[in-house]
């Protein structure tokens, strides 16, 4: 079932999946799709790359959900938890309404705690405002 859903995700555009174990899948959703700088509201564009992930979630409900809020280091490091959070929230909440369980969904923000690229930079900044999604298969 894990190579199902994983083929499915990585027909969706807007993600990066990557297998990282037998009942583990990691998708990150491109971020400039996502939101504005200092935002935790989803930006109109990133609704259809949601809708999609949310159509296979729904096909695969034996999988729990664990999303990840990262932000770039601008502002204070209380202000970038906050906010990290509330952006991992905002995807779980959306996810909820389009039918995926709320019980499946666990959301937790990281702050400017792991940086993909270096916060020296707009670019890098960019890349370090995002949500990362664990997809772990439900142990019986």
């Amino acid at each position: 079932k894990m190579d199902k859903q994983q083929a499915e995700l990585e027909r969706v555009e807007g993600l990066e999946v990557e297998r990282t174990a037998a009942d583990e899948i990691n998708v990150t959703i491109k971020n400039d799709i996502l939101y504005d700088v200092d935002s935790s509201t989803l930006r109109a564009g990133s609704r259809a790359t949601l809708d999609e992930m949310a159509a296979v979630f729904t096909k695969y409900p034996d999988t729990m959900i664990e999303l990840s809020g990262h932000a770039d280091s601008t502002g204070s490091t209380e202000h970038n938890q906050r906010l990290s959070a509330q952006r991992a929230q905002s995807v779980g909440n959306y996810l909820s309404r389009q039918g995926v369980s709320g019980s499946r969904i666990d959301s937790i923000g990281y702050g400017e705690s792991s940086p993909r690229e270096s916060n020296a930079t707009a670019e890098g900044r960019q890349l370090n405002r995002r949500v990362e999604i664990k997809i772990k298969a439900d142990q019986p």
